[in-house]
């Protein structure tokens, strides 16, 4: 099953991003990750989450999931590699494909992979491949830690950040991101068993990203990412580094093995 959508990598929403969360970055061409402000399927229903109806396992596969609405949706991973430079404002053309879903014990995963054209010649700038959990598991924090001994202990630490709920909203408008867990706390409560509204996947990623370039002096061009906990707004959160600069984490600042998110930059 394949969409398509066309829009532009805007240069005003990158910059309203970078001042929304005081990057000082130099916003000159699109990073890897500003896309995610772009490409949204806006045009197509809501389910009652209100995310977007036709990614629900159950309409790629009939079998599956028949009481859609018992299921929490989560942003669980993904890559990005760059082939070539994006420009600003420029029509492109973002080609969706649900490649697979996968069964668990406790829901389904939805793997999509997007890619990001140039639509006078149809070259590809950006492949990018999203990892989407379905689950009707309550919420609960996983002690997972996939980083090694070695890596926590000679780890840099970069910059310690935090979201809050103003921009969790911003950001959701800013990226046309209608899923209620961003926005609406009753229902992340009453409905999904959260304790307030959780910080979106694409939010993490991009922010850690833009801190990351910075941090390093380059641009990334081909990365791969994993959001291991949910976060809540204003909690306080460690950005680190192992030594090769290569594995870069999100841990709670209070409690260094609870990790949030990673990002691999590959060679």
């Amino acid at each position: 099953m394949e969409h398509v959508f066309r829009d532009t990598v805007s240069k005003l929403r990158v910059t309203q991003f970078s001042s929304i969360n005081k990057l000082t970055r130099a916003v000159l061409s699109p990073g890897i990750t500003d896309q995610l402000l772009s490409f949204s399927p806006i045009q197509y229903p809501l389910s009652r989450d209100g995310y977007f109806a036709y990614l629900h396992p159950c309409e790629v596969d009939k079998t599956v999931l028949k009481n859609k609405d018992s299921y929490r949706r989560l942003w669980a991973g993904g890559s990005m590699e760059l082939y070539s430079p994006m420009q600003f404002d420029k029509d492109y053309s973002c080609v969706e494909t649900i490649k697979r879903t996968r069964r668990t014990s406790t829901g389904v995963f939805l793997t999509l992979e997007r890619n990001i054209l140039d639509r006078l010649n149809q070259f590809p700038l950006l492949k990018e491949t999203r990892l989407l959990a379905y689950t009707n598991s309550k919420p609960t924090i996983s002690d997972v830690n996939p980083l090694s001994h070695l890596e926590v202990e000679k780890s840099q630490l970069i910059d310690t950040i935090e979201f809050n709920e103003e921009n969790i909203i911003k950001y959701s408008i800013l990226s046309s991101n209608p899923h209620r867990v961003h926005w609406d706390k009753k229902y992340c409560v009453d409905m999904e068993g959260y304790k307030n509204m959780i910080v979106p996947g694409p939010y993490i990623l991009q922010l850690t990203a833009n801190i990351i370039e910075s941090y390093i002096g380059c641009k990334l061009t081909n990365i791969k990412y994993r959001n291991i906990n949910f976060i809540y707004p204003n909690t306080q959160l460690n950005l680190h580094c192992n030594h090769t600069l290569k594995t870069f984490w999100l841990s709670n600042k209070g409690n260094p093995e609870l990790i949030y998110f990673t990002l691999n930059i590959n060679d």
